[in-house]
């Protein structure tokens, strides 16, 4: 987990991608695979591989549901599926963002309030 997080702050994203899919291969009961799976979703979203960083938020946020990264995660996997032209499903994270995290933090519920606008939810 270590050389993955030291991989992802020296920008190594590609790197960061397969340190933390092989933590997670080898812990994914470890109490930092919730954390780790986030990660990688961010490290895969850096690479503009929308596509797969909204699967990867996906995993997080059904294997994780309770991890405090979660709530986070289901904002993110609203702007990547914005980013891969699938407003329809943003919309729909967007929507359960509040029902499913009704004590997502500030910073969280902001990030989604742009999302809506930018994904057109409110059009």
């Amino acid at each position: 987990f270590a050389e993955a997080k030291s991989r992802l702050l020296r920008f190594d994203y590609e790197g960061a991608e397969m340190a933390f899919e092989t933590f997670l291969s080898q812990f994914g009961d470890d109490p930092q695979a919730g954390e780790a799976q986030y990660w990688l979703a961010e490290a895969l979203y850096q690479q503009e591989a929308y596509a797969e960083s909204g699967q990867a938020y996906t995993e997080m946020i059904r294997t994780y549901p309770d991890d405090p990264r979660a709530p986070e995660a289901l904002a993110k996997l609203a702007r990547a599926m914005r980013l891969v032209g699938d407003t329809d499903r943003a919309c729909n994270a967007l929507d359960l963002l509040p029902q499913q995290y009704p004590n997502a933090s500030g910073l969280t519920q902001n990030l989604a309030r742009g999302e809506r606008v930018r994904s057109g939810c409110d059009s």
